[in-house]
C-alpha cells in the first residue's frame, strides 16, 4: 500500500499573508480553534478541581442545618425520606449547574 500525497495543495509557505496587526477577537477565536495540547499533569489538575467541587458541594449539603433548612421550605419533605432525598439531589444538582455556569451569565 502506497501513500498518495495531494500535490495540488498550495505549500503553508507560498500561503498569501499580510503585515496587519492580529485584533484581540482575531486572536480569542485563534485561541480556542487551535489550543495547546495539555500535558498530562495539566490534564490530572484540571479534573481534579470538578471532583474536589463536587466534594466540597457534598459536604455543604450534608450538613444538618442544610437539611432543616429544606424541611423548613418544602413541609412535604418531614413526611417522606424519598421526597426529602428527591428535593436535596434536586438542589445539590442545580446549585452544581449555576456554579459551573456562572461564568457565562457574566460573560459580556
Amino acid at each position: 500500500m502506497s501513500l498518495v500525497f495531494n500535490t495540488n495543495s498550495d505549500s503553508i509557505d507560498k500561503l498569501p499573508t499580510d503585515d496587519n496587526v492580529v485584533s484581540h477577537s482575531e486572536l480569542q477565536l485563534a485561541n480556542v480553534l487551535f489550543k495547546e495540547k495539555q500535558n498530562f499533569l495539566s490534564k490530572v489538575i484540571s479534573g481534579t478541581k470538578d471532583v474536589l467541587f463536587v466534594i466540597g458541594l457534598y459536604l455543604i449539603f450534608c450538613l444538618p442545618q442544610i437539611d432543616d433548612l429544606i424541611k423548613k421550605f418544602f413541609p412535604s419533605s418531614m413526611n417522606s425520606i424519598y421526597i426529602f432525598s428527591g428535593i436535596k439531589a434536586f438542589l445539590f444538582g442545580f446549585s452544581f449547574f449555576l456554579i459551573q455556569n456562572i461564568h457565562s451569565v457574566y460573560k459580556k
